[in-house]
């Protein structure tokens, strides 16, 4: 069975709808809609020059499985083309944030952030 989730590339107004507001950086990464509705975002942005990757799922989009693993799928791929390691932070409202970062390649670092503990991933190619 395929997934009934379509992606398309992200936009700030994607940003804005599931956080609430836009961030102040550029963004790159995709979108997931099911008959027209946002259920996901996956994507990457720069910050103090680490390559960022985030996602935030609309409540509605946690039933679609299959939708957040290929939006994981294309994340990782978008990752794996800059050629360089990625950060990332588990989401403590989240309870299979972490899981999901490990079960991705992400492995812990020992840095804390106000957000939480930083995950390294390196391209797929150099692990």
């Amino acid at each position: 069975m395929t997934s009934s989730v379509t992606f398309r590339h992200l936009t700030q107004d994607d940003v804005l709808t599931l956080y609430g507001k836009s961030l102040a950086c550029t963004v790159q990464g995709y979108a997931g809609e099911k008959d027209g509705a946002l259920l996901g975002i996956f994507g990457v942005y720069y910050e103090g020059g680490r390559l960022i990757a985030f996602s935030e799922i609309a409540p509605e989009g946690k039933k679609e499985k299959k939708g957040i693993l290929k939006g994981c799928r294309l994340m990782l791929t978008l990752l794996d083309s800059f050629n360089r390691p990625s950060y990332a932070v588990p989401n403590r409202n989240e309870p299979t944030a972490m899981y999901l970062l490990v079960k991705l390649g992400w492995k812990p670092t020992g840095m804390f952030g106000d957000a939480g503990e930083v995950f390294k991933r390196e391209p797929s190619w150099h692990s």
